[in-house]
């Protein structure tokens, strides 16, 4: 029989003294008093009992703290215990809202991908962000997500107190054991999904499986449907032959993500493999759950401990499964990783570490200062022929592709190119720091990228100056006029004014788009290896019919060792023709800015109009106008390189503010070293067989 005491709750200050006396102000105990006079009405719905347990989770995990989290709910279940008819309302609103909810699709689908592939898993949650929420009708995830808002809420739920938890699913009448039913019929939906993947045929491929019967995919639905139709007293032993079956599952995937690494990525295929342990993952929780029913299981705080990290892992899921940003983190780093390496490996060779490595690139630069002046008439012959758009288009992008092109098979180099590789290259050796030591050698590192940079910029503009100049006389003597008429270099003269036009913006533009090729770049050689590209060329009967196979194994050095080059030359080139066009097109106000074709420009301007031109304030605003140009096409292709492959190397802030004290005391100590070449060769680090390591000119030692 109830007492007055049962049916009526205190009054606020004696309910804070009685169920809350340990409970700080901030974690305002006065709210619970007033959400448990809450009673529901007569005809309360689903919807009022519903917004009841949301008022309900929010005043629990309010303040993010476990610590508090715990004494609101042993405070909740001291009053629930004193009032059951409090707890029989609370339970009963519980039921009201997961009536009719299927509880195999929540433990099956919540928070795990839902598309077979990662552009339409993409799409799905694109589309879910654009249209509205539909009706609830039974939809448990979205219940969830109600209950638990942000990712935060639902990680608290695996920091509660198990002991309380149980306590308080007591005290309700355990109103969440009929979702338990829907424990086997998960774990098989689960099984299949996982061992479709596992046996898909690039999966097998890399995981060097000697039959499809042995794969451990193979034998996971088999656990798993074992241990969901187990009895009571046979759940010990299916709980571990299920927990093996995935264990053996998860060591496959390591061993394909492996192989992944020293090779080439797909992103289809990484994509997968995050499906493939995130389906595990889930069916180890739920196994471990469904297992805690055994007699030899200990009741309460164990079962309550598994039933938290389930219910944990599906709210945080059921939020992350809507996010875009999650989905591109876990599914496009090991990408990032891989092209940054890529990337990297290209920057090695634009790393000068001795004098004559130094005088090779002033020699290759300079080659590069040739070339880019014959583009730059090229590019004027292709203007002036009044082309119709597309063409013109087309035919700029052959310009520009074809002398980029051409500039790597002599071995010569474009300065603008080398920023995003060094950046790439520098955080891939960051990425090995271990010691202060290393990090002070890590700084001698900048200052040959720097030096390198400055020795390749003097190399291109110092010859593509009198290259232009000579082809303009030469154009002269033979009868044919200057490249450019007066209107035309005046235009020239007045586009590089860094105040009076847009050529800062679009110069930052360019460094975007040099940013870009680099990335193109690496992806081509991370596509290369993953298809195993220069190996399939190598190996085409006719090549090596005609060639025969030692032509054929060069053949393949040379796709092998210039597929980066040309993935990342011919994109630049397309993207230095097609970015004006599409500004012509749409009229937005776009355009690029590259130094040394626009130095180019200007000797041609200068040829054309004479000394007296060269001398006006307008030709000095284009020289300032030009090393403006060299800064943001240099400065925003790094920073852009270096920030991506910071994040993709995982590299922190810690490691970060490091690294820039120990810039900062290379630059005190020795600022010439940033600019002038070394002064004898530095010796590479080796490592214990005396051989030197990979990426040597970025772990050797300082300059002497």
């Amino acid at each position: 029989m109830s007492t007055d005491a049962d049916r009526d709750l205190p009054a606020p200050k004696e309910f804070a003294q009685r169920y809350g006396p340990n409970v700080p102000r901030s974690a305002r105990i006065l709210a619970l008093h007033k959400l448990l006079q809450t009673g529901p009405g007569p005809d309360e719905g689903r919807d009022t009992a519903l917004a009841w347990l949301q008022r309900l989770a929010a005043w629990l995990l309010a303040g993010r703290s476990s610590e508090l989290a715990d004494l609101r709910l042993a405070a909740l279940v001291r009053a629930l215990r004193d009032h059951p008819h409090l707890a029989a309302a609370a339970a009963g609103r519980l039921r009201a809202v997961l009536e009719d909810g299927r509880s195999a699709r929540l433990f099956a689908s919540t928070g795990l991908p839902a598309k077979p592939g990662l552009f339409a898993e993409t799409s799905r949650r694109l589309v879910g962000h654009l249209l509205p929420e539909p009706p609830l009708d039974g939809d448990l995830a979205q219940i969830l997500t109600l209950l638990f808002p942000d990712p935060r809420s639902g990680a608290l739920l695996a920091e509660l107190d198990p002991t309380q938890v149980d306590e308080l699913f007591e005290a309700l009448g355990h109103p969440l054991e009929p979702l338990a039913e829907g424990i086997p019929e998960a774990l098989l939906l689960l099984a299949h999904r996982v061992a479709a993947h596992g046996l898909s045929d690039d999966f097998l491929e890399r995981a060097i499986e000697p039959s499809i019967a042995r794969s451990p995919f193979a034998a996971l639905p088999r656990a798993c449907e074992a241990h969901g139709g187990a009895s009571a007293e046979a759940l010990d032993g299916t709980l571990g032959a299920c927990l093996e079956a995935v264990e053996r599952c998860r060591d496959t995937a390591k061993r394909v993500h492996a192989h992944l690494e020293s090779t080439g990525v797909s992103i289809d295929l990484v994509y997968r493999l995050q499906v493939i342990e995130s389906g595990l993952a889930r069916i180890e929780r739920l196994a471990r759950l469904h297992g805690a029913a055994a007699p030899r299981a200990e009741a309460g705080a164990p079962r309550a401990r598994a039933a938290l990290d389930l219910a944990s892992s599906l709210a945080v899921g059921a939020q992350q499964e809507r996010s875009l940003r999650s989905l591109a983190r876990s599914n496009v780093q090991l990408l990032s990783r891989k092209i940054v390496e890529h990337s990297g490996e290209t920057g090695d060779h634009y790393i000068t570490s001795t004098r004559a490595e130094y005088v090779k690139m002033l020699a290759s630069a300079g080659g590069g200062g040739v070339l880019t002046a014959g583009t730059t008439v090229a590019k004027f012959w292709i203007a002036g022929a009044k082309l119709p758009l597309l063409i013109e288009a087309a035919a700029s992008s052959l310009n520009y592709a074809g002398s980029f092109v051409t500039m790597q098979l002599m071995g010569f180099t474009l300065a603008t190119k080398q920023p995003s590789a060094t950046g790439a290259a520098l955080a891939k050796a960051l990425g090995k720091i271990r010691s202060s030591g290393q990090l002070t050698a890590w700084s001698q590192v900048v200052a040959r990228i720097t030096r390198s940079q400055l020795a390749a910029a003097a190399g291109n503009l110092g010859l593509v100056v009198p290259v232009a100049l000579g082809i303009d006389l030469l154009l002269r003597t033979s009868g044919g006029g200057p490249l450019l008429d007066e209107e035309q270099s005046r235009y020239a003269i007045d586009s590089l004014h860094p105040l009076s036009s847009a050529t800062l913006a679009y110069a930052a533009l360019t460094g975007v788009l040099l940013w870009l090729s680099s990335v193109i770049a690496g992806a081509a050689q991370n596509w290369s290896a993953y298809r195993r590209l220069p190996e399939s060329f190598a190996s085409i009967s006719w090549i090596r019919k005609l060639a025969g196979d030692a032509r054929a194994a060069k053949l393949q050095a040379f796709v092998e060792r210039n597929i980066a080059g040309f993935g990342g030359n011919v994109s630049l080139g397309l993207l230095l023709a097609m970015v004006p066009l599409f500004g012509k097109l749409t009229g937005l106000p776009l355009d690029v800015r590259h130094v040394t074709l626009s130095t180019g420009s200007l000797a041609f301007a200068a040829g054309s109009l004479g000394w007296s031109a060269v001398l006006s304030p307008e030709f000095a605003g284009a020289i300032v106008g030009i090393g403006c140009i060299a800064l943001l096409n240099f400065g925003v292709s790094f920073a852009l390189a270096l920030w991506v492959a910071l994040r993709a190397e995982e590299i922190g802030r810690t490691k970060r503010r490091r690294l820039l004290m120990a810039l900062l005391t290379k630059l005190r100590r020795e600022p010439l070293d940033f600019i002038r070449p070394p002064r004898e060769p530095a010796a590479p680090a080796s490592d214990d067989t005396g051989r030197a390591p990979p990426g040597a000119s970025l772990e050797a030692t300082p300059d002497p």
